[in-house]
């Protein structure tokens, strides 16, 4: 049996948001939780893309945005945070296709192989728990009410490269749970957006992103102008 992998903090980048409106829904763009949208399902791939990435290619350690492409595949396009606790603004610059919707985590945690489900979904709940601030700006606007966007992933199970991030033997380690604050936003339109997300964590561990996106042109048929609203 492997033995248990250390739980560590991440912060995702958060991306611009230029998407129709939904009615009630505080952040046009952004696709609230609900059975039909996933963000539980949704939270557990993301883990396993960012940590089953092997660490050559791994977006999570990656400064420039260089491997933001790295592993991915299907209509949901995953954004990264970075591996550790940051002091100054991690600045990345990343091109994403046309009509990919974006799912990332503001904040979150995740727990392995040291008990049951139960009691890793616990300790990962802990680590997340009470929050001290967590601020995203998206081309100059604010998104509201960020706590909203709580997600629990179901059990699911890390494969690990040997060449991993965390240098741990290679293997399947379960079971593992998640927890966090997480987004999903409808496709963004074509061009450049700047993104700047920050967050302190219970312990005052800070991590502060900054992207600069560029969604690629694509089929130009049937496309509504999109806007934030502020």
């Amino acid at each position: 049996m492997h033995k248990p992998i250390m739980p560590f903090f991440l912060l995702a980048a958060f991306t611009a948001i230029s998407a129709l409106a939904q009615p009630g829904n505080p952040n046009p763009g952004v696709i609230p939780p609900s059975p039909g949208s996933d963000y539980g399902g949704l939270s557990a791939k993301w883990w396993k893309w960012a940590l089953e990435t092997p660490a050559p290619i791994n977006p999570l350690t990656d400064e420039t945005g260089a491997n933001c492409a790295a592993e991915q595949s299907g209509p949901v396009f995953f954004l990264a945070g970075y591996f550790n606790v940051t002091t100054t603004p991690i600045q990345r610059v990343c091109s994403v296709p046309a009509g990919k919707r974006l799912f990332f985590p503001v904040a979150n945690a995740f727990w392995s192989a040291e008990g049951t489900f139960e009691e890793m979904q616990q300790k990962a709940i802990g680590a997340v728990k009470d929050m001290q601030e967590m601020r995203v700006v998206i081309d100059g606007s604010p998104v509201k009410n960020i706590e909203q966007y709580y997600a629990l992933s179901p059990d699911f199970t890390l494969n690990l490269p040997d060449d991993n991030i965390f240098g741990a033997p290679g293997g399947a380690y379960e079971p593992s749970a998640a927890a966090g604050y997480y987004l999903l936003l409808t496709p963004l339109r074509p061009g450049t957006h700047n993104v700047e997300i920050y967050a302190r964590f219970q312990n005052g561990d800070e991590i502060h992103v900054i992207y600069t996106l560029h969604i690629q042109a694509g089929n130009s048929a049937n496309k509504v102008p999109l806007k934030l609203r502020p």
